[in-house]
């Protein structure tokens, strides 16, 4: 689900957001078909599915045995819609395929690169990782997300 485009969009450079709650059993093409609307606007620089496990929270375990297992995803968008791509889908419920509601909802969180991270550069405490999008992204995950 790469758009085939650098980090540096028009207006200045790409914005990053964190998706989760992303039922594990759902799959690059239909996610591709959850998002298509903000897709085909040209709303994405980079969004690559690598299916990344969430942590259950904690001090739940008890409670964590009996939710689905998610997966979350990091994506850059283009710089000025990174609002309308929140709006847009988080807290929303998951469809799959056939339009199968499924359980839990999408959350959608812009996240913020701390000063000197982002494409280029020396890698640093967090390193850099080469992404299929074919640029270099720095990107300090939070607690929780691999």
């Amino acid at each position: 689900m790469a758009a085939p485009s650098g980090p540096e969009g028009h207006g200045g450079p790409a914005r990053y957001c964190l998706v989760s709650g992303i039922p594990a059993a759902l799959r690059s093409a239909q996610l591709r078909a959850y998002f298509s609307q903000f897709l085909e606007a040209g709303g994405f620089l980079c969004f690559h599915y690598r299916h990344r496990p969430e942590r259950p929270p904690a001090g739940g375990t008890d409670g964590a045995a009996g939710r689905p297992r998610t997966c979350s995803c990091l994506v850059s968008v283009r710089p000025g819609r990174a609002r309308r791509f929140v709006r847009m889908y988080s807290g929303k419920r998951w469809v799959g395929p056939g339009g199968a509601v499924l359980p839990g909802r999408c959350l959608v969180r812009r996240v913020r690169l701390s000063p000197g991270t982002g494409t280029g550069g020396p890698g640093g405490a967090w390193g850099a990782r080469p992404t299929l999008c074919g640029h270099t992204e720095k990107v300090k995950t939070p607690c929780g997300v691999s």
